[in-house]
């Protein structure tokens, strides 16, 4: 506990003056808040092994530990911190990244009404370098086209970030098929106007049909809808402004 207490510590002083904690800062806050609890609040957003909740229950005795020897935060400020795992903890198949680039083709597709016989993705620079080299679950394949092919195949866009649950072996064969026929363009998308930025457009077979979607600002929030000439959604690119 010492040992833990003094690089926690070393965190702390480290952030003072950013607008964020630190990781361990807020896990001390959250443990300071919710004592043994803390596990449970996580586990709640997120399906965790047993050997994860066990290293969770640990880790947040050690935290509790830290936290009541600095009080470093006042009550408003836990309880913002803890809203904020609340909200952002949620179950996701796969990196979030490509995950979330593959949630937009869902709603693309399903906006289309069928499987786009194009699709081009524009993606902010943080988006694209983080999600190229990255496995998609149950493909056994690599990077962004595969991502792309099964949002289009099989992705359910009421799933959030699990909208690739149902990934089977004939959807990945139809995937790389797509991929080889050309039928799917990624490139990044100059003054994106935000960091994390995605935009599918998606055309029908006929070439006379075409919707356009966006995820702007985090990865599963929808900032723009369109199919054809009708805009179904258009709020703010980004977090930063307001909506109206």
């Amino acid at each position: 506990q010492t040992i833990f207490f003094f690089v926690l510590r070393i965190f702390i002083s480290a952030d003072k003056g950013t607008k964020f904690p630190s990781i361990l800062q807020t896990l001390a806050v959250i443990s300071s808040s919710t004592g043994d609890d803390f596990a449970s609040v996580i586990f709640e957003q997120q399906k965790w092994t047993e050997n994860g909740v066990f290293f969770l229950s640990v880790f947040a005795k050690m935290c509790k530990f830290a936290a009541k020897s600095t009080n470093i935060m006042t009550a408003e400020e836990q309880k913002s911190i803890i809203e904020l795992v609340k909200r952002e903890v949620v179950p996701a198949i796969g990196c979030t990244e490509p995950i979330a680039v593959a949630l937009c083709v869902a709603r693309a597709a399903e906006l289309l009404g069928s499987v786009p016989s194009d699709i081009k993705v524009l993606m902010s620079t943080n988006i694209l370098k983080n999600a190229m080299g990255v496995g998609i679950p149950g493909s056994g394949m690599t990077g962004l086209p595969i991502a792309v092919a099964l949002g289009a195949l099989i992705g359910k866009s009421e799933l959030g970030l699990e909208v690739l649950r149902d990934t089977n072996a004939e959807a990945v064969e139809q995937g790389k098929r797509m991929i080889h026929e050309g039928r799917i363009q990624l490139a990044r998308k100059e003054d994106a106007p935000d960091e994390l930025y995605i935009e599918v457009h998606a055309t029908a077979e006929s070439g006379n049909h075409t919707s356009e979607v966006i995820i702007s600002g985090t990865h599963t929030r929808f900032a723009y809808e369109k199919v054809g000439d009708k805009v179904l959604l258009d709020l703010p690119l980004s977090l930063g402004q307001t909506e109206e």
